[in-house]
């Protein structure tokens, strides 16, 4: 779900609470009566988030984490006593343990659609955005995506060009469909600071001063399985350097 193509790591994090969780029978029957409730389905079962709605997590909806998440280490670091008391956080014996999926914390939705929000902070008070996505999540796919990003930035429907139009024409064709769709840098590849550098992911920068990418290879947490291109997309857009480089830069 977070990296398709990962290696699932359920047995790595096999502990006696864990066990006890997917031995209950009765999340997947819970699961399944929730799902039969159309007016109830919100985020994260559609990608509809209706204002007002009860959003709803992987464990309150499955009672467990979700499947072939590896969160050892994170387990380990923030359930520490000094770890809690540095970051402010209540001790574990008033709060109980940090999980990456907790069922004790509540959220109405109260905007809807971010869509708007989005729009107002990057054409309006003009901020810099970077939206990114690693391409083998499916938990939020990379094609969700890159359709938002491009849906607010779309001014009109851009015109097919003809059969009988020259080479030319087609260029022209298709500046004018990147003015339309309000790309000021074209879809193309970026590369990470290796040396031969890769290629690192795609990305498209358009008029707002919004920048999507994609991260080749990467799952849902971005950091923990491509750090160096992690690190190389946050410094640059931190930076405001664009994410590609000169390709005589690349080689």
């Amino acid at each position: 779900l977070y990296n398709v193509l990962e290696e699932c790591h359920n047995q790595q994090h096999d502990t006696a609470a864990t066990r006890a969780e997917q031995a209950d029978s009765s999340s997947s029957s819970s699961l399944a009566a929730f799902m039969a409730q159309p007016e109830q389905r919100t985020w994260p079962l559609t990608g509809v988030v209706r204002q007002g709605a009860q959003l709803r997590n992987w464990m309150q909806l499955l009672r467990h984490n979700p499947p072939c998440t590896q969160t050892r280490e994170a387990d380990l670091w923030l359930n520490d006593p000094e770890v809690r008391a540095a970051l402010h956080a209540a001790p574990r014996d008033m709060t109980g343990p940090w999980t990456i999926c907790s069922d004790r914390i509540s959220y109405t939705a109260d905007a809807g659609s971010m869509l708007p929000i989005h729009k107002q902070l990057t054409r309006e008070r003009g901020l810099r955005a970077l939206i990114y996505s690693g391409d083998h999540d499916l938990c939020v796919p990379h094609t969700g995506s890159e359709a938002w990003t491009a849906a607010i930035h779309r001014k009109k429907q851009p015109t097919p060009a003809a059969a009988s139009h020259k080479a030319d024409d087609f260029a022209a064709a298709d500046e004018a469909d990147d003015a339309a769709a309000g790309i000021v840098t074209p879809w193309q590849p970026w590369y990470n600071s290796e040396r031969p550098a890769q290629v690192a992911g795609y990305v498209v920068g358009y008029d707002s001063g919004m920048t999507y990418a994609t991260i080749k290879g990467a799952g849902h947490m971005v950091p923990q399985t491509r750090p160096v291109e992690a690190l190389d997309m946050f410094t640059r857009f931190i930076n405001g350097q664009p994410l590609q480089p000169d390709r005589s830069e690349a080689s």
